[in-house]
């Protein structure tokens, strides 16, 4: 049985591609696209099901055209429209992982768990807002939800291995999100 943290999120499919069963993907990281994973993992019905993948064709830096093996027509992919993809973390090729800059590569950081050296643990990376100049790291528990600014100063280690990111946030800046 794949669990939760057995994955991390890529993406999303968001609408069928003509006849032939493809789906539109859009993801967050290329992780799929720099190492060999035969499948990627989605939430049917409440369990995480694998999905061989028949082609993936990059559109653009966000977008993919995906054919999923088994799917074969514009019927059968509609129930995956709007579903989440996941990716296996044990798939994860460590050279890609080690890779991790964070100027450059903020969205493989979605998934890492995050830690403040003086508060303990906040919760998981679940998205990157990289839509002004001060990109955010979106980190939730699944109770409380931190913006924490990707700053060098802010941002102190990275064990990329371990999906995990410790951060020196100052006091105040917590205090502002309770």
């Amino acid at each position: 049985m794949i669990r939760q943290t057995d994955v991390f999120p890529i993406g999303h499919f968001y609408k069928t591609h003509g006849v032939s069963g493809e789906l539109a993907f859009s993801f967050t990281t290329a992780v799929f696209d720099r190492t060999a994973s035969p499948y990627w993992v989605i939430e049917m019905e409440g369990i995480l099901v694998p999905f061989f993948i028949q082609s993936c064709r990059i559109r653009s830096d966000a977008s993919a055209l995906v054919l999923l093996d088994g799917v074969g027509s514009e019927q059968e992919a509609k129930q995956f429209v709007g579903k989440e993809v996941f990716y296996p973390v044990a798939l994860a090729d460590e050279e890609i992982e080690e890779e991790i800059d964070v100027e450059e590569n903020l969205s493989d950081l979605i998934g890492f768990q995050v830690t403040d050296e003086e508060n303990g643990p906040l919760g998981k990376v679940v998205d990157v807002d990289d839509s002004t100049i001060n990109v955010l790291l979106m980190v939730s528990d699944g109770h409380k939800d931190y913006l924490i600014p990707a700053a060098g100063d802010y941002l102190t280690r990275i064990d990329a291995e371990a999906r995990h990111l410790w951060v020196k946030l100052p006091e105040e800046l917590l205090k502002l999100q309770e």
